[in-house]
């Protein structure tokens, strides 16, 4: 029994650790969900925007109990801030939520020195406070992320939005998905637009047409001593087969 009562409290621990939950600076009332981007660019500087959900929000923007509201930027340091407007005394938005995450947001910086450090909790896409279905052990969410010139990443087109996810389908779309961190390389900062969306599993830009619609969910990617697989609309005789980059067969199963 002196055993049982002696692991309660280190499981409930473990629990309340792995809940990692962020708050909104000047918020009266916190959002249901709260998705801090770090910012730091060349020099060291940092900076954090706050992007949050909550079912009883209004328009972005419009809800300054949950923080809300126009902040006066400092001409001189880096500083990031939604919407890429600033207003004649120099103020703009650094916090908005939400009651449909798909509606997203542009971000624009001032003073930046390149290259420009976006850092996330990738944690907080496994959230049930977000209002997507539970596809545990993938997490709820995904965010997407696009660009524009002169900003570049090694091995990634600005043409075609990135990935913020630990967790993703096929193995050469990790080029252009991040887990916790994105580098962004150029002589200048352009703006970025961020959204989040249920996790997909894929890269947007994937042929998601009617006739070519996945069939099958594998994570995590990398790997380490167990695959999950997802099958829908699959045959029962349909076999999986597990190669190594030869292409040399390593595995090979009949679905059942």
């Amino acid at each position: 029994m002196y055993k049982k009562v002696l692991l309660l409290p280190l499981i409930f621990l473990s629990k309340i650790l792995q809940a990692q939950v962020y708050t909104v600076p000047g918020a009266q009332i916190q959002p249901a969900w709260v998705f801090p981007l770090w910012f730091e660019d060349g020099s060291g500087a940092k900076d954090t925007l706050y992007f949050c959900y909550d079912p009883d929000a209004d328009v972005p923007y419009a809800d300054t109990i949950f923080g809300e509201k126009k902040e006066i930027l400092d001409s001189i340091k880096f500083q990031a801030y939604y919407w890429c407007a600033l207003d004649s005394n120099h103020s703009a938005y650094r916090k908005i939520t939400t009651i449909y995450l798909g509606n997203g947001a542009n971000i624009c910086f001032l003073n930046v020195q390149m290259p420009l450090t976006l850092r996330w909790d990738s944690k907080v896409l496994n959230s049930d406070s977000l209002p997507f279905p539970d596809q545990a052990p993938a997490p709820r969410a995904e965010g997407v992320l696009a660009y524009d010139l002169p900003m570049e990443i090694n091995m990634c087109s600005f043409e075609l939005p990135l990935l913020m996810t630990d967790t993703t389908l096929y193995a050469w779309d990790t080029l252009c998905s991040f887990s916790d961190s994105i580098v962004f390389e150029g002589p200048s900062a352009s703006y970025l637009s961020f959204h989040v969306e249920p996790w997909k599993g894929i890269l947007l830009g994937v042929d998601n047409s009617a006739d070519k619609q996945e069939k099958f969910f594998v994570y995590p990617n990398p790997m380490h001593n167990e695959l999950q697989v997802i099958a829908k609309n699959v045959s029962a005789s349909a076999v999986i087969k597990i190669m190594d980059m030869l292409g040399n067969v390593r595995l090979s199963e009949t679905m059942r």
